[in-house]
């Protein structure tokens, strides 16, 4: 194998309102691309498992980290474009009193660090487990209720069950007040998913690698 042996593009086309399964694993030690930083050869490496199931109209979705430290994040990005910026973003975080957060944010015009989403994004974000146990941490939510709200003029496309995007899997650290600090790590995935199907993203990396500016 040659360049890009951290990345994994895949063709296929996943849906939403279908049953999927998309398994994708990334040697943390293996090189990568090296027009990049590459990545450090250390043995911790940080595991997320992403998943969800659609019924009656409700996305259950599953964030699962091995090893996230305190201060840390992970993240769950939805994109039409395989690019950060515009997109919908779902972030789990290890706090310093370490508790466990799960929030919905947005990232409109490129910014490095997402922001607040309104109530008004395109559904209803509901967090329903928020957990730390055996250094594994578990964040779970659901989204519902799409369609049923008059939206504002934002500048992002509307989330939606029935669009297909490519999902963005980044860490990064938090401040000593829990604030997002910019990614350590990303990976953006050609392959496409819906929220409307049942689908299963496994990423791993070293959380202290260097990213791709």
């Amino acid at each position: 194998m040659q360049e890009h042996t951290s990345k994994e593009a895949q063709s296929q086309l996943v849906l939403l309102n279908s049953q999927e399964a998309i398994v994708y694993n990334i040697n943390p030690s293996a090189a990568v691309d090296t027009s990049t930083s590459p990545l450090s050869t250390t043995n911790s490496a940080t595991g997320v498992d992403i998943s969800w199931t659609y019924s009656s109209g409700i996305t259950t979705v599953q964030m699962v980290a091995n090893d996230l430290q305190v201060q840390q994040w992970v993240a769950l990005g939805l994109s039409l474009d395989e690019e950060m910026g515009e997109d919908h973003v779902f972030v789990c975080q290890h706090l310093s009193d370490n508790s466990i957060v799960v929030k919905r944010l947005i990232n409109p015009g490129g910014h490095v660090t997402p922001i607040a989403a309104s109530s008004d994004e395109g559904g209803t974000f509901t967090a329903t487990q928020m957990k730390l146990e055996n250094s594994v941490v578990t964040c779970e939510f659901t989204l519902s209720n799409f369609g049923s709200r008059r939206r504002r003029q934002s500048t992002i496309p509307l989330l939606s069950q029935t669009t297909e995007y490519h999902p963005l899997i980044a860490i990064g650290p938090l401040d000593s007040s829990n604030a997002m600090q910019e990614h350590t790590s990303k990976e953006a995935q050609s392959q496409l998913v819906l929220l409307n199907s049942q689908e299963a993203i496994v990423y791993n990396i070293n959380p202290s690698a260097a990213v791709d500016t």
